[in-house]
């Protein structure tokens, strides 16, 4: 597609011909790879400045898997603009859902997803996209199950990946689902990428709350304020209104409750400490609110889908 990332489209063409030099010099089992770049017209500019000489789109013939590279980093209005894209595209999108009938696999990430979502290929599914793009999806595509958290979510022939470089990862699950899963560990190897992320949750940030309810803001400020956590009814009272008004405030912004999203600020603030300070697990579990160090890593564990220490590990 027209401004998307040029290394979703360069990316997976260099695992898959990875993937053939890994099978033809070196021996490992798998099957050759066939690539082609196609796209809407001839001549197509990305999101990086580049522009790619394509192939046009080969409507009569059914590909194993069509990888959907859609719009750059720091789209907005999104899903307003899949729509349009879809409705300016009627070709491209009858291609696609006939394809996945014939059992193709149909790919894409972060914004791709709510193309695909637009063109009617993700109902009834589950779907991932960027973590900060998924509520908003989920609100505009209430048949679409949408995970926040998971890196690529397979749901029959389509698949979903998080943001940008998850391209990387949709290109490895397709060689293990193409190919097989002793060609995929190799290609990781060989590219030194991370074979095994399966979760974007120790990528999420809470600074894309987006909502223009300005009591939830103003809650949400407060709680920012004091990481260590708080009683409801006293940030209520600080506020002015009853604990079900803003709970029920929040529901509608967030999708959770004010106690939900107090918890994600200590989690947020403790992983801040995590990568910018010497401090032990102990020591910030207690910073941010938790007397018991062993319900701190439980609850950073369940909502980043890693240990605290191994966190820290990672990111150093």
């Amino acid at each position: 597609m027209p401004g998307g990332l040029s290394t979703a489209v360069a990316g997976p063409m260099d695992v898959f011909a990875a993937a053939n030099v890994l099978t033809s010099t070196y021996g490992v089992p798998g099957p050759r790879f066939v690539c082609r770049a196609v796209g809407v017209a001839t001549s197509v500019p990305t999101f990086g400045g580049l522009t790619y000489a394509v192939a046009p789109l080969p409507t009569r013939t059914t590909p194993d898997a069509i990888l959907l590279a859609a719009a750059g980093v720091g789209a907005t209005d999104v899903i307003e603009e899949a729509r349009t894209d879809v409705a300016r595209e009627p070709r491209l999108a009858r291609w696609l859902r006939r394809c996945a009938d014939r059992g193709t696999i149909i790919a894409s990430g972060c914004v791709g997803t709510a193309w695909l979502a637009a063109a009617g290929a993700l109902e009834g599914r589950r779907a991932t996209a960027s973590w900060w793009l998924c509520r908003e999806l989920a609100n505009a595509f209430p048949n679409v199950s949408v995970d926040r958290d998971a890196m690529v979510v397979e749901d029959g022939p389509v698949v979903t990946a998080g943001a940008a470089m998850a391209f990387l990862d949709v290109a490895l699950h397709l060689v293990g689902r193409l190919g097989n899963p002793i060609l995929r560990a190799r290609c990781a190897e060989a590219l030194l990428l991370d074979g095994h992320r399966r979760s974007q949750a120790m990528f999420a940030t809470l600074t894309h709350l987006q909502t223009q309810d300005a009591l939830v803001r103003a809650a949400a400020e407060r709680m920012h304020r004091a990481p260590e956590g708080g009683e409801i009814p006293a940030l209520c009272r600080s506020l002015g209104v009853t604990p079900r008004t803003l709970q029920r405030r929040f529901q509608q912004a967030t999708g959770g409750s004010p106690k939900e999203y107090w918890q994600r600020v200590r989690i947020e603030h403790a992983r801040m400490l995590l990568e910018t300070t010497r401090q032990t697990v102990a020591e910030i579990a207690f910073q941010v609110g938790y007397e018991d160090v062993g319900a701190f890593r439980r609850a950073f564990r369940h909502r980043l889908s890693i240990a605290p220490a191994a966190y820290r590990a990672r990111l150093r």
